[in-house]
């Protein structure tokens, strides 16, 4: 298991200070100062003291814990918006983020024991439903306040009430979709956990299903799939990463074969589609997005770290989840109701630059 221990201290956006980002691992401790020359006068008016910097109980002291082999995708992602909105705030705060590496019952009770040794209160647990199921006979378990970003609360089977669901809600994005429906429903799906979800969504939802298809993750000619005549006129939603999506759509036009409309969940809401389609291959294509807009100081410190808080959504969750942890005022628009974060969902199309909203 390890451990980045990043302790900051009364940051201030003026870039003056010394910062000091202490890496922690179990054989070592060592300090690496950021390489900047700061004159004298200014080292002595911002540089914190050693003693009082370790030995000060600090009121914001949050901890991430994720395990890299399962979510290791999104850690990054989690710990810069975490910094951004820290950083923006110029509070005194110290962060912790533990690696799990996996989400084992015995490495996630590790780290809540290393974490309550430490006084931490407030987790940001980066885990998915089956690591968060272990929670419930852990007796530190309750000691802690959890936001989870990756699991909605209708699919955990906790009871505990110290933790609040950041997931996205594709059953509601789903319910929204089937509006713009005809009747004559296709669906393309990858065998991916999220893949499988949303397929078996739209297949109890659907009344009449024309087309139920697999996508194979190894192949890029889908010739004989985007020919079936099924597709003419049909409703299509696709469940696909935005790679596959993305081909399929091209194929889609260069087989002259048109479906009614195209449709999917906050699984293709990224600006990679307008890159990596034509403005035809897409032009009937609808996507469901529930990130709200934030304002724009959040959003250009995210992009500064390197965190998109715009398309990505676990940042997003991320984002509501360090507000809700620090107790701020929410400047976001998404409430929390019965622990669970709660989303709207709205509609883009795609336009020849980019997203629109679409209005009926």
């Amino acid at each position: 298991m390890k451990n980045y221990i990043l302790l900051l201290v009364a940051f201030i956006f003026i870039g003056c200070s010394q910062k000091d980002v202490t890496y922690k691992s179990s054989q070592e401790v060592f300090k690496k100062p950021m390489q900047k020359e700061v004159p004298p006068s200014y080292e002595e008016v911002f540089k914190p003291k050693e003693d009082h910097f370790f030995q000060s109980e600090l009121k914001n002291k949050i901890a991430i814990v994720f395990p890299s082999k399962v979510v290791g995708k999104y850690a990054n992602g989690t710990i810069n918006t975490v910094l951004s909105q820290l950083f923006l705030d110029e509070i005194e705060f110290n962060l912790e983020v533990i690696d799990i590496y996996d989400e084992s019952y015995e490495s996630i009770e590790n780290a809540l024991n290393e974490l309550y040794e430490k006084k931490y209160k407030n987790i940001l647990l980066l885990t998915t439903n089956e690591g968060l199921s272990f929670l419930e006979n852990m007796d530190k378990a309750k000691a802690f306040t959890f936001f989870v970003p990756l699991v909605h609360k209708k699919n955990s089977a906790s009871t505990l009430n110290n933790i609040v669901y950041g997931g996205i809600d594709y059953e509601q994005q789903i319910e929204t979709l089937f509006s713009f429906s005809n009747g004559k429903e296709a669906v393309f799906s990858t065998q991916t956990p999220l893949g499988n979800r949303l397929r078996t969504m739209i297949l109890e939802k659907s009344s009449k299903l024309y087309l139920d298809t697999i996508i194979d993750l190894d192949k890029n000619n889908y010739k004989h799939i985007v020919t079936n005549k099924n597709l003419t006129n049909s409703t299509l939603f696709m469940n696909t990463s935005i790679i596959k999506t993305s081909i399929l759509l091209s194929q889609l036009r260069a087989y002259e074969t048109e479906p009614a409309v195209i449709l999917s969940t906050q699984l293709n809401y990224t600006p990679l589609i307008i890159s990596l389609t034509q403005y035809l291959d897409r032009k009937n294509f609808l996507i469901a997005n529930s990130i709200e807009s934030v304002d724009f100081k959040i959003e250009e410190t995210a992009a500064l770290l390197d965190a998109d808080i715009v398309y990505n959504w676990v940042n997003y969750s991320t984002l509501i989840g360090i507000n809700y942890l620090l107790k701020k005022n929410p400047f976001i628009y998404n409430p929390i109701i019965n622990n669970q974060v709660q989303y709207r969902t709205t509609i883009y199309k795609n336009t020849a630059y980019g997203f629109r909203k679409h209005t009926n």
